[in-house]
């Protein structure tokens, strides 16, 4: 969720308790967010969202390798890909 959206919630939430006098655990529960999200949205106030999905990974295949399988399709382009991939395993030792 980026900050902005959470900044407005945040924002509203805040003020429906003060307008209400409902206790805040009353409003998250009915607004679907739980006490933990909210707590964790408290202490990253200001500050955005990071995932960890953009960090490459070790098995991750290296452009030089997709070009590699590309180029094996092309070449035997009436073979199923079930073939060709156990054929590329044979080939690599």
């Amino acid at each position: 969720m980026s900050l902005k959206t959470r900044t407005i919630i945040g924002n509203e939430i805040s003020r429906f308790k003060i307008l209400t006098g409902l206790p805040l655990e009353f409003l998250l529960s009915h607004a679907g967010i739980s006490q933990r999200t909210w707590y964790e949205w408290f202490e990253r106030q200001g500050v955005e969202t990071k995932h960890n999905n953009n960090i490459p990974k070790n098995y991750y295949l290296t452009p030089e390798e997709e070009q590699a399988i590309i180029a094996y399709f092309v070449g035997n382009p009436l073979k199923g890909y079930r073939i060709l991939c156990y054929e590329m395993i044979d080939k690599k030792t």
